[in-house]
């Protein structure tokens, strides 16, 4: 259909939404609708990828457990257990109990870059491993803080842009991976202190 179609079903849609839900997709759609070039496209959808999972966190703290076999145990305890638990929690039962459509199902406009994800959108799985993975190395290595929080913020904000995720499911997957990661790293560092 015109551009003129488009915006008045985009209207159409947005008037059902609750207000919360209406606010979440406007900001959505200015995020997505931000200048997209080939280069910005091949950047996030690069960090996207490489976070899929939490995998690049993962090759970190095997970087670091390389590096320092002594503290191997140490980092499979501290950051990668309860980062297996944190994204489990979020990509399972609670995107389940949920079930947000994803945002290019809802919304007529949105631009996806990259392959459509399957699943639920809320929360955001990918803000979850991101947000978890940065707090559970800062406490390990504080020094990496900066870049790591730098890298979880690059994630998040790839998602909308790419067109995967409303912003509430960022919020919300950032907020759930830190609460969860806060939580298992708490629990799993009792175990090691106690005789």
């Amino acid at each position: 259909g015109s551009p003129r179609q488009r915006a008045f079903l985009r209207q159409a849609v947005m008037k059902r939404l609750k207000p919360w839900d209406a606010a979440d997709a406007d900001i959505f759609l200015k995020v997505n609708h931000l200048p997209h070039t080939r280069g910005l496209n091949a950047l996030f959808y690069g960090i996207t990828m490489a976070y899929k999972g939490g995998a690049a966190w993962y090759l970190a703290m095997l970087y670091a457990g390389l590096r320092n076999r002594g503290q191997a145990a140490a980092i499979v305890r501290e950051v990668a257990i309860p980062m297996v638990l944190s994204s489990s929690l979020v990509e399972y039962p609670i995107k389940s109990y949920f079930r947000r459509r994803r945002p290019f199902i809802t919304i007529i406009q949105a631009m996806v870059i990259g392959k459509k994800p399957g699943g639920w959108s809320f929360p955001s799985g990918h803000s979850a491993d991101a947000f978890a993975g940065a707090w559970l190395l800062s406490k390990k290595y504080p020094r990496w803080s900066p870049v790591t929080y730098a890298a979880a913020g690059l994630v998040a904000f790839s998602r909308i842009y790419l067109g995967d995720h409303y912003p509430g499911d960022v919020l919300s997957g950032s907020l759930a991976g830190v609460l969860f990661a806060i939580t298992f790293n708490r629990l799993f560092g009792k175990k090691r202190n106690q005789p």
